[in-house]
């Protein structure tokens, strides 16, 4: 299991409230061993459940309410505002979702040589790319020597890695360089060209 697979799985969650299947809890655990990431979210979820079940069982009969008050005055205004607050929130978020785009037929992309530049679909966030040449290890990434920016991990298993952007990528030509940590001075370089949407 990759993180980027935990991660858009919720497998941590999942972990914390044992709700995985056995052979999903023991991919995840090997995953967990190998990313101080998801090791730290694990440790935190338990720590904060621990916390929570420890001043639940201290909470003193005289604090503890009935469900009648909950209807006075100052119980209702909070929730009141909290409503408000989730339709404003609901209506901000009414239209189409920008969710990463997997697409099969597309061919990932390959270090630049001569020949055809390679067509993304437009919207496309997530981009699949060929990294036999990367080696094993950390790695950054840039688009078009500009801000956009990160980093990633290459494992023994890697022959085609993913790169997520958090936005759609505008349409025209783009350079994609990926930069070992072990070799820092000798980037791979990727160009393509993302479709105009029609």
């Amino acid at each position: 299991m990759d993180h980027n697979l935990a991660e858009t799985s919720h497998s941590v969650e999942k972990y914390t409230l044992n709700e995985l299947s056995e052979d999903e809890r023991t991919q995840f655990e090997e995953h967990m061993f190998d990313c101080p990431i998801c090791s730290d979210l694990v440790r935190q979820n338990f720590t904060v459940t621990e916390n929570l079940k420890q001043v639940l069982r201290e909470a003193p009969a005289e604090q503890r309410v009935s469900w009648r008050s909950w209807f006075q005055i100052p119980s209702l205004v909070p929730a009141f505002a909290a409503l408000a607050l989730a339709c404003v929130v609901g209506y901000q978020n009414i239209g189409p979702s920008e969710t990463a785009q997997v697409l099969p037929q597309m061919a990932a992309l390959k270090a630049a040589s001569r020949g055809t530049i390679p067509a993304i679909p437009a919207g496309a966030r997530l981009l699949p790319v060929n990294a036999d040449q990367l080696p094993i290890g950390p790695f950054e990434f840039q688009l078009d020597n500009s801000a956009v920016r990160g980093q990633g991990q290459k494992t023994e298993a890697d022959a085609q890695i993913q790169i997520l952007f958090s936005k759609s990528l505008p349409a025209g030509r783009h350079t994609l360089k990926l930069v070992s940590d072990a070799d820092k001075a000798d980037p791979i370089t990727y160009t393509f060209e993302v479709q105009q949407s029609k």
